[in-house]
């Protein structure tokens, strides 16, 4: 029976510790101005990037997706081989008195560093917004791309027989 007794004090233990973390995780993600009880939240804002070399264009490229984003709140900078890029998305206030239920779209500042792989010419990056994804792309130098080597054997002399 104690043994029963004792399973059941840790099982409950490891439940209360769960509910200690809710509770810690919603009071994180709370906007700190929202109304208690309310389910606005502040999301982690880091936008997920997507990075890859073409080698037949020879060009890198770079995708992140700012849905809700214009151009002018995106700022992008680029010191050595290492590319930074960083923006702000502002709430816009709505007086109308709507009371959300559910709010998973964020508005604050992001930044994000990236560092170029060699051969990237870092002169030449473009940058363009479409559709709420941010391509960057730039050429990269063809002495950079990986390049197949063909291993040789060496072989044995022929002696001639005297």
């Amino acid at each position: 029976m104690a043994n029963l007794s004792a399973r059941e004090r840790v099982l409950g233990d490891l439940f209360d510790l769960r509910q200690d973390f809710d509770h810690v995780f919603r009071r994180l993600f709370k906007h700190s101005g929202s109304p208690a009880g309310s389910s606005e939240s502040l999301l982690a804002v880091v936008p997920p990037i997507e990075t890859w070399v073409d080698t037949e264009d020879k060009e890198f490229h770079l995708t992140i997706p700012l849905p809700g984003l214009k151009p002018e709140e995106i700022n992008i900078n680029l010191q050595g081989n290492r590319l930074t890029f960083s923006g702000e998305q502002k709430d816009e206030k709505d007086e109308t008195g709507k009371h959300y239920l559910e709010r998973e779209v964020s508005y604050s500042r992001f930044l994000r560093s990236v560092t170029l792989p060699d051969g990237v010419v870092g002169e030449k990056l473009t940058a363009e917004l479409k559709d709420g994804v941010l391509k960057i792309t730039a050429p990269i130098n063809a002495s950079a791309l990986p390049r197949k080597i063909e291993v040789k054997g060496l072989q044995k002399a022929k002696s001639t027989g005297a």
